[in-house]
């Protein structure tokens, strides 16, 4: 696709899933008995992807506000928590935060009504992607040779990348009370299909158990048609979008240093023995 009509789609993906399309604006004066939403992911983990199998459907549209992260809740929810931010979502509305797990969280969702999904990843494409991200932001020279691409997934890492990025175990400690509550779990694998290096069975069961979590029916010719236009380039942050991408990356050294940093959250994430890889 040339930059232009990659800066189009971009330009219209954005319209669409804030719901400022023509269809989308009129839908919402239609919308009554649509779920409320909130989309919480650990950074790097495909928001994207999660963000067009929900706003593709035509009663579904993103909140026009940004993520919600620890750095801006305070100034986002006015100090008072999600709960008052989650009641005055409209029919159809979704959320979408980076926001660790905490108790105060979990009971303003389920008071509020809110449908609550939880978004991951493998942790070491997690790391790949988020070097790969924070280096594009950082400098003005963005290609990484395969021995500063290393160094920059070490630094994330060890936390050493940038103040705005916790080391990576420890998101992944914080965020991993999420995976214990009535919370959806959705992993990238299992959501991206094909194109992405996945199996078409797991995206179909993944969007249906997505649609039934959510309380919305869908037909499965609906389903089809959405999955042919779930994988996309259109958003801003979108690279590869390919699983198990980190092993083009990892040498022995970097390998070590994942284990002994990260192992453990392979683990508690389900994706492997620690040790096994």
């Amino acid at each position: 696709m040339s930059a232009r009509r990659l800066d189009l789609a971009s330009q219209w993906w954005t319209l669409r899933r804030f719901g400022l399309t023509p269809d989308k604006l009129s839908a919402r004066f239609r919308n009554h008995d649509q779920p409320r939403i909130i989309c919480i992911s650990v950074p790097k983990s495909g928001t994207h992807l999660l963000e067009r199998a929900l706003c593709l459907h035509p009663k579904l549209y993103r909140r026009l506000v940004g993520t919600v992260f620890e750095g801006n809740e305070a100034s986002r929810l006015k100090g008072k928590g999600l709960y008052p931010l989650l009641t005055r979502l409209r029919s159809g509305e979704i959320l979408f935060a980076h926001l660790p797990y905490a108790e105060r969280r979990r009971e303003a969702i389920y008071a509020s009504g809110a449908r609550s999904i939880f978004m991951i990843r493998d942790p070491r494409d997690v790391a790949v992607s988020a070097a790969r991200y924070l280096a594009r932001n950082a400098r003005t020279d963005i290609v990484q040779s395969p021995e500063s691409l290393r160094a920059d997934v070490a630094a994330v890492v060890e936390g050493r990348m940038t103040a705005d990025f916790a080391a990576l175990p420890t998101i992944l400690e914080r965020s991993a009370g999420w995976l214990d509550t009535e919370t959806l779990v959705v992993r990238f694998e299992e959501l991206v299909g094909p194109q992405g290096g996945g199996s078409l069975e797991a995206q179909e069961r993944t969007l249906h158990d997505l649609y039934r979590h959510i309380g919305l029916r869908v037909e499965d010719s609906w389903l089809a048609e959405l999955r042919g236009r779930l994988f996309s380039s259109s958003s801003p942050t979108f690279r590869e979008g390919q699983i198990g991408g980190w092993r083009r990356h990892f040498d022995e050294p970097l390998k070590e240093l994942f284990k002994a940093k990260v192992g453990s959250m392979l683990t508690r994430y389900g994706y492997g023995d620690e040790a096994d890889w």
